[in-house]
């Protein structure tokens, strides 16, 4: 495994130890209060094998395992637990850094859909996941990726 140690460990303190220590801060609360949702964002990496991107894929995959056990662990208190994955999502430095051609390239390669995502796709799945609307949703990922990771 060509993996260096430091990778791994800067991946893993900022994706999974970040997270842990703001699930650790969260809980209490929603205890707290009743219940509450837990919502975590995640990446289609987390799916993905591709060799240059090892700690990144596998940090983000723990977010997934994190979540899981927050929604079994604290299900009972009435606390939901889900993650948001999103996809390539366009914003200005993908715009300036990708040609029309080189986008519609990656999307027949890599998605069912004719765009590429854009903020409000995965801001509207987090407002569902944090409403009312989904209070029987819990211990899911929300894959927000135009169908990418249907080929992972």
């Amino acid at each position: 495994l060509d993996l260096p140690m430091e990778t791994w460990d800067e991946e893993m303190t900022v994706d999974a130890r970040g997270f842990v220590l703001c699930t650790k801060a969260a809980i209490p609360a929603l205890l707290e209060r009743g219940g509450g949702s837990m919502l975590y964002t995640s990446s289609g990496a987390a799916y993905e094998v591709a060799p240059i991107r090892t700690a990144y894929s596998m940090a983000k995959a723990s977010i997934h395992a994190l979540m899981r056990h927050v929604a079994t662990r604290f299900g009972p208190q009435n606390v939901r637990a889900n993650v948001v994955s999103p996809g390539l999502v366009m914003h200005p430095r993908l715009e300036k850094k990708f040609d029309e051609a080189t986008k519609r390239a990656f999307m027949r390669s890599n998605m069912f859909k004719d765009r590429l995502g854009e903020p409000d796709d995965i801001a509207a799945m987090a407002a569902f996941l944090m409403s009312s609307d989904a209070k029987y949703v819990t211990a899911q990922v929300m894959c927000v990726d135009g169908g990418a990771t249907a080929r992972a």
